[in-house]
Order: structure tokens, then sequence, then C-alpha cells
């Protein structure tokens, strides 16, 4: 007899990630592929919808067909990249391609929105930081530069929401994907209409918002066609992928923490009431759970800074992962007073400094290539910290304290460097037995929508588990600590100095 299971779907940055899960949390059958960016000019990313979606209904027959034997699939639930607006015209048509959250066309509107003050208005009712990659920039930018394409804009959804739009042709999202927008007022759940007033947008373009762990419908028969799945199959609204993540780890007490470094860098905070931070320097997002948030911070990268350091800077040495981490192996905590700033690609959380850039401080003739390479890995895991000291001020206002720290993404990796980031916060972290996170915040939403649990709560304990404890070690937090002080104070001067343009 075949064994019952549910299908997370967890569209990624570049690739697209399937399992099988289990009501036990168990991944059972995993596939994964990939997709093409769209690149209009130097530095412009798009996604092409439709070719998304011909890539995941194919992947999806893919899975259904070497699994049928064994599982039953009971649901599906796809999660997806955050912040990125999808454009739908009345007929329900896609207007353009899905502009990227690092195109780079995004950061002068940003720039724009601050210098008109709506940054402040939109943090009212938002709670979040306004950023480079936020979704006004792109609402703004296709306003400004494409205005016969913003004139047949009728509905703005996510991308998660259109992927579950063609499985089952409702248009709708989710509180936790749509306070990632920043136009939802998050203490009430409910669009902001003042907001939409203030940038000008009809109140028809916001689309219904239902519960992340609710089934939004049946799987029509056109897609069951192209996927391979029942016709019926119940289809759960889910949520973006950051929450998805987040909740994969299994946060969803009060104060307990989730860390992902993965491509960027992720943590995010449970709490009961909303974290609004009077500095602006957090997002706030609806919990799944309709009791509780949020509060996120992000890097604008993190591994991606060691595959650069990899592929650019040392282009020809033909390096490993497991190579960089033997070289740095062989130097001391602290890089023998080498600093490295990672902001390569600007600073998301807590700073919202898109013109932030990376820099290597200290460097001395002393220093080797094994020198910068733990500077790198060090570097990246320092702004991590600074993001874990802004989100403590934070829940201290809220009188909550931070707990126990949870880990994921990619870093989970190397123990090496899974060693460091517990040095560097100074907290034992904890590893819990799946890798693929996002698909199982997906199942966690399945198993409750479904009916299999009672409760979101019950969902979480029934299906994440831990796995070990990585514990931190005392003397390297004490040099690491020390490190930190100067990592801000580099950034502040970093702040005051511009540099030129190329002439």
């Amino acid at each position: 007899m075949s064994q019952a299971v549910v299908l997370g779907v967890d569209i990624g940055t570049s690739s697209i990630k399937y399992s099988l899960i289990t009501p036990s949390g168990e991944c059972v059958f995993s596939y994964s592929g990939d997709y093409p960016l769209i690149k209009p000019g130097p530095g412009q990313f798009e996604i092409g919808l439709d070719d998304l979606w011909r890539r995941i209904a194919g992947s999806i027959r893919t899975v259904v067909e070497r699994s049928s034997m064994d599982y039953r699939i009971e649901a599906l639930c796809a999660c997806a990249m955050m912040i990125m607006p999808v454009f739908l015209d009345a007929q329900q048509r896609i207007v353009r391609p899905v502009i990227h959250w690092q195109d780079e066309r995004l950061l002068a509107q940003c720039a724009k929105l601050k210098a008109q003050g709506k940054d402040k208005l939109i943090a009212g009712y938002s709670g979040s930081l306004l950023t480079g990659e936020s979704t006004l920039n792109a609402i703004e930018w296709v306003r400004e530069h494409e205005p016969e394409s913003f004139k047949r804009i009728a509905k703005f959804i996510m991308i998660k929401d259109y992927i579950r739009y063609r499985l089952t042709r409702v248009v709708c999202s989710d509180f936790g994907d749509a306070s990632g927008s920043l136009m939802l007022d998050v203490t009430h759940r409910t669009w902001s209409s003042e907001t939409a007033g203030e940038l000008g947008l009809p109140a028809s373009i916001f689309p219904e918002l239902r519960d992340s762990d609710s089934v939004v419908g049946a799987l029509t028969r056109e897609a069951s066609v192209l996927t391979g799945l029942t016709e019926g199959l119940p289809v759960v609204v889910g949520t973006g992928d950051g929450i998805s993540t987040i909740l994969g780890l299994g946060i969803i007490e009060s104060g307990e923490v989730g860390i992902t470094v993965g491509s960027a860098g992720v943590i995010g905070v449970a709490t009961e009431r909303p974290p609004i931070d009077d500095q602006r320097r957090n997002y706030v997002f609806c919990h799944p759970a309709r009791d509780r948030w949020y509060s996120v911070m992000a890097t604008a990268a993190s591994g991606d800074i060691l595959r650069w350091y990899r592929d650019e800077l040392l282009r020809d040495a033909g390096l490993g992962y497991e190579e960089l981490d033997g070289e740095a192996r062989t130097v001391e905590p602290g890089s023998d007073g080498l600093l490295f700033l990672p902001y390569i690609l600007g600073s998301r959380n807590p700073y919202s400094n898109p013109g932030a850039y990376g820099i290597f401080l200290g460097l001395r003739r002393k220093h080797g290539r094994s020198h910068l390479t733990r500077a790198v890995l060090e570097g990246i895991l320092l702004e991590i910290l600074d993001l874990y000291i802004t989100e403590q001020e934070v829940a201290e206002k809220l009188g909550v304290s931070l707990q126990s720290v949870r880990v994921s993404g990619g870093i989970v990796k190397s123990e090496f460097w899974l060693h460091m980031l517990a040095d560097i916060l100074g907290k034992n972290v904890v590893l819990t037995e799946l890798d693929e996170l996002g698909t199982l915040g997906c199942a966690i939403l399945a198993y409750k929508a479904i009916g299999y649990y009672p409760s979101l709560r019950d969902s979480v304990k029934g299906m994440v588990r831990e796995k070990r404890v990585v514990e931190f070690d005392r003397s390297a937090n004490t040099v690491y600590r020390k490190k930190f002080g100067i990592f801000r104070r580099a950034y502040k001067q970093m702040e005051t100095l511009t540099l030129l343009p190329d002439t």
C-alpha cells in the first residue's frame, strides 16, 4: 500500500526544490531543477513566468511518475521568493516579466521613495524597513518607465500565488507574503488604505488574503493533465520562502530564533506582539499562526560572497569549499588582525544602505591567502551577529528574551564554518533533521490545512526534530566580540566615505 505524503515546492533564487514529506516530517523523495533568468541589460534580471510555470509543471510530473508506486500525494503547498510582485491584467494575464529582487534598477526607485519620505509612511503601517529590494520599488519602476504596462495592472500577487493560480485558477495571497510587500497593516492584518492612497494605488489592485495554513482550492483538470497530479487535489495557500524556512526550523514560540546562512543570511524571531522597531531596522512579517509575528532581518548576500571570493578573486586557484575551509583552519580566530566588511551587494538590515561596499581592512604584508579566506568567512558571520544583536534589542523592548538558536542553509555543510558561527554568536546552535526547510515549512502548513494536525503548533511539534547541538568556544567568542566592535565602527566609517564613480 502506498504511503500518504504531501508535496512541498520551494521556488528559490536559482533553483526549485520538490519534496514528498510524511506527517512525521520525514522527506521520502526529493527532486530539484533550475530555471533561467532573463537579462535585459547589465545588472538587470527578470523572471519569465510562463517558462517558470512550464518547468514547475513538468518537474511535478517527474516527481509523480518516479514516486507514484510508493507514495500517495494528499495535498500540495508551494513557497517562493518574497517581495517580487507579479502583475496581472483584468483577464488575469501576465502584464510583464517579474523584476528580480537583485535587479539594480530598483535601487534608484528606493532612493526616490526615501527622498519623498515615503519610507516613514510605509514603516508606520508595515513596521518594516524600506530596502532596495522592496516590492514598492518594482511597482514604482513600472509606473515611471513603463506607463502603458502600469495602466494594464489590475492585480498584483507574489510568485507562489501565481503558481498556485495556475494550479487552481484562484487569485489570492497570504498575510505573510502581503506583509513582505510593506503595504499591509501588520497589526490588524489588513491592506493599508492610507499607504495605498499616498502611493496612488487603487484598492482593487490588492489581492484577497487568506491564512497560509488553509486550503485555497482544488487542482483543476488542466493542471492535472500537465502535472500528473490527481484532479481535485487540495492545494494549500502557503507563504513566502523566508517565512516557510523559518517555520521549517520550528520557530513558533515567542523568543525562538532561526538563522539561515545560504545565498543570503536571514534571521527570524517569533513574537506574540508586532515587533515594530522605532528605528525601522527590521522587517515585520505575519507569522502563519494568527496570534504571532516574525521579526526578520536579512543580509544582501552571505554564501554568495564566498562563492564570489572563490570564483572571482581565486578564479585560477581551482579550490573547492572544503579546501577553503582547510586554508582558513590554519589561521587563528580573528584572522591575525585582518577584517572583511562583506557588503559587496550593499546592506539590507539593519542599515538599509544599498550603496554600502566591501572592504578588506588591516591588510599587511604578513597576511597570505589563508588570512583573506578566514577573514571572508568571519566577515560574513560578523554581519549575521550584527543582525542578531539588533534582534535582541528589538525583542527586549517587547519584554522578550531570545531563546534557542536553530540554524539552516548551506553553512550546515561546513562543520568548520558552523562552529565559527556558534563562536561568533557566543551561543550554542541547534541543527534540525531536514535540510530542505522551505519544503518542510510547506508540509507543516499542508498537514494543518487538510486536518491531519489540529493546530499549527501541533504540526510544528510533530514534524520538526532536533538533530544535534554545536557548542561555542568561550575563548574564541572573546576574540570575536572585540573584533565585532571594530567591525561596527568600520561600517560607520565606511558610510561617510563616498567612492568616486568611474570616469
